[in-house]
């Protein structure tokens, strides 16, 4: 049951809301995540440059104004997949099963992550090499999250985007029967939160929480991206007319869009295009969808997509660790090929020991009921939403 190879992937359906679209774009999103932080972070930190990594810039990412390299497309295409999949799967369960499973699906893995990153850390610092010291307070905050709303460094660099999830799952919960019944009423309560989080960030009342309160409306001005995933699956999988859909989407761009201008004006300025990269990973949300069955995924995608949570937590420590190693030592394109072979083995692991019993056991925890009960035979086998 634990074998990746691959029960599990050829179990990902034809069905449950065009799921192998969705799995597909997973699998592109992390791929882009990792491409960005070893191909073209590392190489700018440290002066390298790398003729693959300058022709796609060249020939792709420069011409058509994509930002960080593709990293941000990737977790733009994770925020529309989450938006997505949490709506498809969590219209189907209770309250109770919702929030365990979203639970177990988020922290345990995150917290693994944390044991892999300073595990690195004590290592470079018994070998006398630059290393990071993490107080109890910035792993204690940053094991439940919360320290992006209290301006304590996290442990796990990538984990900025997860206390977005954990802010939209607390949504979602709070209107759970709602977006089962009405979700166009649903999502526009979630705009109406968002605007008024992101309208009193700078006027909170309470001086002693307004530093506080403002990072966490940070946070909140990201939620319009998961909004637009749901908006596309009200259109894909609730029947809910395109232009409805549609207007949404529009709506939950604007609230985005207002979001930045409010508190990250920087990201507006000239050459910070965030913008295209949006509408890019939304026409490939879109692509993949009106294409459904007209193609295979490849096995290779799939096993990269049921794992993709577990890379996307690994594979910033083991890309350091492994380029810093060899760096001077192999030509790069060596160092970034061992890299990958190290994340592969990392997040495979972290799937098998980790990722997957703290699923098996939420499955325990909340035992499906008539609520609960996939739409479809095929349903019965889908993956569980997450962040990737």
């Amino acid at each position: 049951m634990g074998r990746l190879s691959f029960d599990t992937v050829r179990s990902i359906p034809r069905r449950a809301g065009s799921i192998r679209s969705i799995a597909l774009v997973r699998a592109i999103a992390v791929l882009l995540v990792v491409w960005d932080h070893g191909a073209g972070r590392w190489t700018e930190r440290h002066g390298r440059s790398w003729i693959p990594l300058e022709t796609v810039q060249d020939w792709s990412t420069r011409p058509l104004g994509i930002i960080q390299d593709a990293g941000w497309l990737g977790v733009v295409l994770f925020f529309l997949v989450s938006g997505y999949i949490i709506s498809e799967v969590g219209t189907r369960e209770s309250r109770r099963s919702f929030a365990i499973r979203r639970f177990l699906r988020i922290y345990p893995p995150l917290w693994a992550s944390f044991v892999l990153i300073i595990g690195i850390e004590a290592v470079k610092r018994a070998l006398d090499r630059p290393h990071v010291h993490y107080t109890a307070d910035q792993v204690v905050w940053s094991a439940s999250l919360f320290n992006y709303a209290n301006g304590l460094r996290g442990v796990n660099g990538v984990a900025w985007t997860l206390i977005i999830e954990v802010l939209f799952y607390a949504l979602v919960l709070t209107l759970l029967p709602l977006l089962a019944r009405r979700p166009l009423v649903a999502v526009t309560v979630e705009l109406i939160v968002v605007a008024i989080v992101v309208a009193s960030a700078r006027s909170f009342p309470l001086h002693r929480l307004k530093g506080d309160w403002h990072l966490l409306a940070v946070s909140v001005s990201y939620l319009p991206l998961l909004v637009i995933g749901q908006c596309i699956w009200m259109w894909n999988a609730r029947g809910i007319p395109v232009a409805r859909a549609a207007t949404m989407a529009g709506i939950a761009w604007l609230a985005f869009v207002f979001g930045m201008r409010r508190l990250h004006p920087k990201f507006l300025l000239d050459g910070n295009l965030y913008g295209p990269s949006v509408a890019l990973a939304i026409a490939i949300v879109l692509i993949a969808l009106l294409t459904e069955g007209r193609w295979r995924l490849p096995s290779w995608l799939a096993a990269i997509s049921v794992v993709s949570y577990s890379v996307y937590l690994v594979h910033g420590a083991l890309l350091s660790v492994v380029l810093d190693s060899l760096d001077g030592r192999v030509p790069f394109t060596v160092a970034f090929g061992l890299a990958i072979v190290a994340i592969v083995v990392g997040s495979v692991a972290m799937w098998r020991f980790v990722e997957l019993p703290s699923q098996q056991l939420a499955r325990r925890l909340s035992p499906r009921r008539k609520l609960d009960e996939p739409r479809s035979r095929d349903d019965a086998r889908s993956p569980d939403g997450g962040p990737a």
